[in-house]
């Protein structure tokens, strides 16, 4: 395939894809393109940013560039490109994209005045039709973006400058408008010749089917783009997770994960980081020369994990259940990447962690843990993920994030190789409660209500019932004691306990109760 034509579509399918929308035509105009004809002269010079190209039109006369057209009659569209002026000139309007001569199918072009012009013609010959123009003059010798949508159902035309709504005209929906003149649209000039000969460059040339938002027009011109979905779908992370924000736009993005205004990590196009605080907020800052996109994350500890989670029960996945060709399923489908699952199933409760046999699971290729489970002082952990596959145990491989609570795990699973069909495999194991052998909580005083002061480490809200403050407690780490807010829903877990720190630390207040660890004796 030529070069430039394989640009072309791979460009098209990107932004088609992205956005949902029917990209009608594109022309990066770098020269590499085959059906562009060039008359006149017209150069190719560095784009908007180093490693582009862009058409340049610096002649007085006769010099453009053709393309096939697109019919606009009847439709609504979006007409898109990046433009830089060499000068505006006072006897003369620039024809930057247009139809061949007038009366105009459309005509895009610098006014005299230095604004920005479109024009539709009807074929009423008594009124010609609308003309769009942009409130602000233009700026000579920079690069900008024009966008221009036509609403035809709506009635509305609108003119964007740099992903900005400029200006917007009602149009009348009755009218026909003029067809094209020619099988060919021109770029920098029009078939007045000397009359509107463009002096300037134009590159990335879009006509879409239908309107663009604000949103896709600034996703066109380049904008930085998060495209992460655990971070679009999620509002906070929890502390040991590894955590990847990638991102996207033109020219590619630098993306920098920040914390309390201190850059952490600096890198083009993905950026990775391990949380190591529990309280504050990470941010994912993706930039480029159009602008800046930011998502934040509130980083939380792995607490509320051991309680929201989602069930996995499909004893299809058990490690005996032999595969039928009929049932074959592919986790990429089965399973959301941005939530953390519970195995709660007759067939099993955890990854098994030793080779499974291929197919097994309901699969062809049965995944498992290629390592041991953690405790609950380890928190979050990363581990691998192995695909047994053509005699091979670990023919492929993922990445899964475990966190152990109270006799169960919690899983945050990543997306399996499209290219097998594989899924994760489940087996039952007796978990028991080692971490925490026979632990319980009295509380003190809850007639009055008491509560230890000056030693909460943690706090965390909305916690309905005590049960979860005490499980909070037991799978964090130094806590002693905790603090429950009945009516606030609040649980603060403490480092210390009131026979430690008896006296004016103990503080009497409503509606609070304070618990801490008793010992078990045993005959």
């Amino acid at each position: 395939m030529n070069l430039g034509l394989q640009f072309l579509v791979v460009v098209v399918l990107g932004f088609s894809q992205a956005t949902g929308v029917n990209v009608l035509a594109f022309w990066a105009l770098n020269g590499s393109e085959p059906g562009l004809t060039l008359y006149g002269g017209p150069t190719f010079v560095e784009g908007r940013y180093p490693g582009t190209k862009a058409i340049n039109f610096n002649q007085s006369s006769n010099c453009f560039a053709r393309i096939p057209k697109v019919e606009l009659r009847g439709r609504s569209f979006t007409i898109a490109l990046w433009v830089k002026v060499k000068s505006i000139l006072a006897d003369r309007v620039q024809a930057i994209f247009s139809d061949w001569y007038d009366p105009w199918h459309f005509f895009l072009a610098v006014h005299k005045t230095g604004i920005i012009q479109f024009v539709r013609h009807s074929t009423d010959a008594s009124w010609y039709g609308p003309s769009l123009e942009s409130k602000s003059t233009i700026n000579v010798g920079k690069w900008f973006h024009i966008a221009v949508t036509w609403d035809q159902s709506g009635g509305v035309s609108k003119l964007y400058i740099d992903g900005k709504e400029e200006n917007t005209l009602a149009i009348d929906k009755s009218r026909t408008w003029q067809p094209p003149t020619r099988d060919t649209y021109e770029i920098g000039d029009d078939g007045h010749t000397d009359e509107h000969q463009f002096l300037g460059s134009v590159m990335d040339l879009y006509i879409i089917d239908g309107v663009l938002n604000t949103e896709q027009i600034n996703h066109l011109r380049g904008f930085p783009e998060i495209t992460t979905p655990s971070l679009l779908n999620n509002t906070f992370v929890f502390t040991n997770e590894t955590v990847k924000c990638q991102a996207k736009g033109s020219p590619t993005p630098y993306v920098a994960w920040v914390r309390s205004g201190v850059v952490l990590v600096n890198k083009t196009s993905t950026a990775e980081i391990t949380i190591t605080e529990n309280n504050g907020e990470y941010v994912c800052v993706a930039s480029n020369r159009e602008g800046t996109k930011n998502v934040s994350l509130k980083a939380k500890a792995p607490l509320q994990l051991c309680h929201d989670y989602r069930i996995i029960s499909d004893v299809s996945r058990a490690v005996n259940h032999i595969y039928h060709s009929s049932q074959v399923k592919n986790d990429n489908t089965d399973i959301d990447f941005s939530k953390w699952y519970r195995i709660q199933s007759p067939a099993g409760n955890q990854l098994p962690t030793t080779c499974v046999p291929q197919n097994r699971c309901g699969t062809q290729a049965p995944g498992w843990l290629n390592g041991a489970h953690p405790i609950i002082q380890d928190g979050i952990v990363k581990r691998t993920v192995c695909f047994h596959f053509n005699g091979n145990c670990c023919y492929q491989s993922t990445t899964v994030h475990i966190r152990k609570c109270s006799g169960y795990y919690v899983y945050k699973f990543s997306g399996v190789p499209n290219a097998l069909p594989c899924r994760y495999c489940i087996e039952n194991q007796q978990h028991g409660n080692q971490d925490h052998p026979d632990t319980m909580f009295q509380a003190i005083d809850e007639e009055v209500g008491s509560r230890l002061i000056g030693h909460v480490i943690h706090t965390e809200t909305g916690v309905q019932d005590v049960f979860i403050c005490m499980s909070y407690c037991q799978l964090y780490n130094g806590c002693k004691s905790f603090n429950f807010h009945r009516e606030k829903k609040i649980c603060e877990l403490n480092n210390a306990t009131r026979g430690e720190h008896p006296g004016p630390l103990h503080k009497k207040t409503s509606s609070v109760t304070y618990y801490e660890e008793i010992n078990i004796i045993r005959f």
